[in-house]
C-alpha cells in the first residue's frame, strides 16, 4: 500500500511539472524571449494551447515531460546521497556476492550456497562457524570441505564421522596420505613428539623441547599456576636431556618417549642392602651421580641445577614433581604408550606433501584429553611456522586446520597465541564451536573474554547458524546492524484526522527472527562487506558431493542417479567402505 501511494505521488508530481513547464517551453519554441514568456504566462495557457492546437504544442509537452523525468531523477539521487538516519543495513545481492569473490568455481573454503552455486572463501584468511548442537555443522560445512579441500588437512574429529565418510575419497581421489591418530585407542597411527627433537644440537633441542613443554604445561596468565608450570617445563627438558645422555653411554635401552621420561623421573630400583631389601634410588640421586660421573652433558647439568636450586624446600620440590608428573601419567597407560611409541606421520611435511591427519578423541575420553590435544596441535603449528612459503618453493600446500567442536577439549593455548601470524606461513583455520559463551568461558575450559575477542578478531569470514541461546541471537542481530524504515503515525480528533511518515530504526534481523531463519539457512558475515543470507551447503542432498562418495563406494554407485537415504549413507559409512586403507608404517626416523 505504501509503495502504491509513493508511485501515485511521483506520477502527480511529474504531471504537474510537465504541464506548467510546457507553457514556458511553448513560448520559447515560438521565438518569445524568456523574460517576456514569464510575464505573459498564465495557468490555463498549456490547456488552451493543447485544445486549440497552438504551433509546436506537442513538442512543448514532450520537452516538459523530459524535464519532469530529469527533476524526479535529481530528487532520487539527492535522496540516495542522504545518509539514512539510523543506518542502511541490507543483505548482499548476487552481484555483490560476485564482487566479494565468493562465486569462484574452485578452491577456497566452502562457506555456503546460493542460487544453486557454492560459496567459496578463497584467500589466506580464517573462517569460523557458530552452530548449536544438532545445528548441521557437520553436514553443512565439515564434510563438504573435506570432500573438496585438495591440500593438506588436520581434522579434529571427535565423532569419527569425518574419517568414516571422507578419508577414502581424500586418499583415492585427492591423492592424500591419510592417517588417523586416536591416542586413546589401540587401532591408531602413532605419533611420538620426541621424534621431532634434533638432539645432535643441544641448543636447538632445548628450544624444541621447550615448545613441547609449553603444550604440556601451558602458561595461562595466572601467576600461581604459571610458576609451577615454568618449573615443570625446566624439569621436562632436564629429564629428556638426561635420558638421551644415558642412551648415548649405553646405560639404558629405553626408547626416547614420554612414558620413559616419567619412568626416569620416578626413580630406580637399586641393589639390595644387607637385609635383602631393594634400595630405591630417587631421580635427584641418580641425576647427581650422572653429573659426578661426567655422564650428563653440560646443558643437562645446567637444567638439573635449576631444578635442584628450586627444590630447596621439600614442599616446593613436591609441587614441581607433581606438576611435572600429572600430564605425563597418561603416557604410561598401555594404549597411550603404544600410540606415542613411534611416529607414523611427519607433521613437518604437511606443507610439502598432501597429507590428511584425523585427530580423534572420543567423547568418553574428553576429560583426559586436554594435555594430549594441546601437545598435538602445538606440534602441528610449531613444525609448520619455521619457514615462510615465500622463501621456499617446496612449501607449496596450505594445510587446513579444521577444528570441529573447537572448545570440547578446553583451551588450545597455541591457537590463541599464534592466530595472528600463522596465515603468513600458509596455515588456514576453520574454527567450529556451538556458542559464543563457550569461547568466552574462563581458562582453561575456554579462552576468556579477551582470548575469545582475539580469536574472532582474526577471523575474516564468520558463518552463523540459527542460534538456540537468546544471548547469541541478540549479539548476532547487533552484528548485522540496523536499517532506516518509514514509520507511519496517525492522529485523530473530533473534526479531523492526520497521518505522518517519519524515519525509525529496526535491526536487519530481530533476535527472534534470527532464531527462526530455518534449518537450511545461514548468515555469513565478512569484514568490510554486507552480510549474506544464503543456504547451507548440505552434502547429502547435493549430487555434486554425493557423486564424489559414489566414486569410491560401490554400494552408493549402484544407486545410479538417485540420492542415498540417511539409512543407506549410515550403512555404507559404518561398513568401512568410505574409510581409507591403512598405510604400511616404518616411522619417520626409519
Amino acid at each position: 500500500m505504501r509503495e502504491k501511494i509513493r508511485v501515485a505521488f511521483i506520477a502527480v508530481v511529474m504531471l504537474l511539472i510537465t504541464y506548467f513547464s510546457a507553457g514556458i517551453v511553448l513560448f520559447l519554441l515560438n521565438g518569445v524571449k524568456l523574460k517576456v514568456a514569464l510575464s505573459r504566462y498564465y495557468p490555463l495557457l498549456p490547456f488552451e494551447a493543447l485544445i486549440n492546437g497552438y504551433p509546436k504544442v506537442l513538442e512543448a509537452f514532450g520537452i516538459g515531460f523530459c524535464t519532469s523525468i530529469i527533476v524526479i531523477g535529481v530528487m532520487f539521487l539527492a535522496q540516495r546521497k542522504k545518509s539514512p538516519l539510523y543506518g542502511d543495513a541490507k543483505f548482499a545481492t548476487m552481484a555483490e556476492i560476485q564482487k566479494m569473490g565468493l562465486l569462484a568455481k574452485s578452491g577456497g573454503i566452502i562457506v555456503g550456497k546460493t542460487g544453486g552455486k557454492l560459496l567459496r572463501f578463497v584467500g589466506s584468511q580464517f573462517v569460523s562457524l557458530a552452530a548449536p548442537t544438532r545445528g548441521g555443522k557437520g553436514i553443512g560445512v565439515v564434510i563438504p570441505n573435506l570432500l573438496e579441500w585438495e591440500q593438506s588437512a588436520v581434522v579434529q574429529d571427535i565423532k569419527d564421522e569425518c574419517y568414516r565418510i571422507t578419508s577414502k575419497y581424500r586418499q583415492d581421489k585427492l591423492g592424500q596420505k591419510v592417517y588417523r591418530f586416536a591416542p586413546f585407542e589401540r587401532d591408531t597411527d602413532c605419533f611420538n613428539p620426541l621424534d621431532y627433537v634434533d638432539m645432535s644440537d643441544r641448543a636447538r633441542a632445548e628450544l624444541e623441547l621447550k615448545s613441547q613443554a609449553m603444550g604440556l604445561y601451558p602458561l595461562i596468565g595466572i601467576p600461581d599456576k604459571d610458576f609451577w608450570n615454568e618449573q615443570a617445563q625446566n624439569l621436562f627438558i632436564a629429564t629428556a636431556f638426561l635420558l638421551w645422555d644415558m642412551k648415548l653411554k649405553y646405560l639404558t635401552d629405553w626408547d626416547f618417549t614420554y612414558a620413559n621420561l616419567l619412568r626416569l623421573q620416578s626413580g630406580f630400583d637399586g641393589e639390595a642392602d644387607e637385609n635383602g631389601e631393594i634400595q630405591r634410588i630417587t631421580f635427584e640421586e641418580h641425576a647427581k651421580l650422572c653429573i659426578q660421573s661426567n655422564i650428563a652433558h653440560p646443558a643437562t647439568v645446567d637444567k638439573l641445577n635449576v631444578y635442584f636450586s628450586a627444590c630447596a624446600s621439600s614442599k616446593t620440590k613436591s609441587g614441581i614433581d607433581s606438576t611435572f608428573t600429572t600430564p605425563l601419567m597418561i603416557f604410561q597407560n598401555e594404549i597411550v604408550e603404544n600410540a606415542t611409541s613411534r611416529s607414523d606421520f611427519d607433521l613437518r611435511k604437511l606443507r610439502r606433501e598432501k597429507i590428511t591427519i584425523y585427530f580423534h578423541i572420543s567423547p568418553r575420553d574428553l576429560l583426559i584429553a586436554p594435555q594430549m590435544a594441546n601437545l598435538f596441535f602445538n606440534m602441528v603449528i610449531v613444525t609448520n611456522t619455521d619457514e615462510l612459503p615465500d622463501n621456499n618453493p617446496a612449501l607449496k600446500y596450505q594445510p587446513l586446520l579444521l577444528l570441529d567442536e573447537f572448545t570440547a577439549m578446553g583451551m588450545l593455548s597455541i591457537i590463541n597465541k599464534s592466530v595472528a601470524y600463522i596465515a603468513g606461513f600458509g596455515l588456514r583455520l576453520l574454527l567450529i564451536y556451538q556458542t559464543q559463551s563457550q569461547l568466552r568461558a574462563d581458562k582453561p575450559d575456554g579462552y576468556g573474554i579477551q582470548g575469545a575477542e582475539n580469536l574472532l578478531g582474526n577471523v575474516w569470514c564468520k558463518i552463523l547458524y540459527a542460534p538456540s541461546e537468546q544471548k547469541d541471537a541478540e549479539e548476532y542481530s547487533k552484528v548485522l546492524g540496523n536499517m532506516t524504515v518509514d514509520k507511519i503515525s496517525r492522529s485523530k480528533s473530533k473534526n479531523s484526522h492526520s497521518r505522518g511518515i517519519s524515519d525509525t530504526s529496526r535491526p536487519l534481523l530481530y533476535p527472534q527472527e534470527f532464531k527462526l531463519i530455518g534449518e537450511t539457512k545461514e548468515v555469513i558475515v565478512m569484514n568490510n562487506s554486507k552480510p549474506i543470507m544464503c543456504d547451507k551447503a548440505i552434502y547429502y542432498n547435493d549430487p555434486y558431493f554425493i557423486n564424489k562418495l559414489k566414486s569410491v563406494s560401490p554400494r552408493l554407485k549402484n544407486l545410479g542417479k538417485k540420492l542415498p537415504t540417511k539409512a543407506q549413507l549410515e550403512e555404507v559409512m559404518f561398513s568401512g567402505e568410505l574409510s581409507a586403507k591403512k598405510i604400511n608404517h616404518r616411522g619417520i626416523n626409519a
